[in-house]
């Protein structure tokens, strides 16, 4: 397994790797926002889980890139087809660990400025 790399087959890929680590950050600061007088626990859920639903969106495009090409093919061309290489379980998994890092950050940000006077 390589830790940092080729895209879609390291662990850590850029810009993919950025571009979930931001999407955490955001995810985190909404859930921040929405959550903010709630438990923490339901915070990490709720974050983690649009996370995994996100990389399930992804994988579910690329079986049907596979599976229905044709019925796929006019959303694929509009999005430039960025969401349909097939990715190594450990990009899978980097994926959800440096999301869930900006999750956390996000949260940290969040109620640090809410703090502020």
């Amino acid at each position: 397994m390589v830790l940092f790399g080729t895209i879609n087959q390291a662990m850590f890929d850029w810009p993919w790797s950025g571009i979930h680590l931001v999407s955490g950050l955001c995810i985190g600061a909404l859930l921040a926002i929405l959550v903010y007088q709630r438990r923490p626990g339901r915070f990490w859920t709720l974050g983690m889980g649009l996370l995994a639903l996100w990389e399930i969106f992804e994988k579910t495009l690329q079986y049907l890139d596979v599976h229905a090409h044709q019925t796929i093919a006019p959303f694929k061309q509009a999005v430039g087809g960025f969401a349909f290489a097939p990715e190594t379980a450990a990009n899978t998994t980097g994926d959800l660990i440096i999301g869930a890092v900006g999750t956390l950050i996000g949260l940290i940000l969040m109620r640090r400025i809410a703090r502020k006077p």
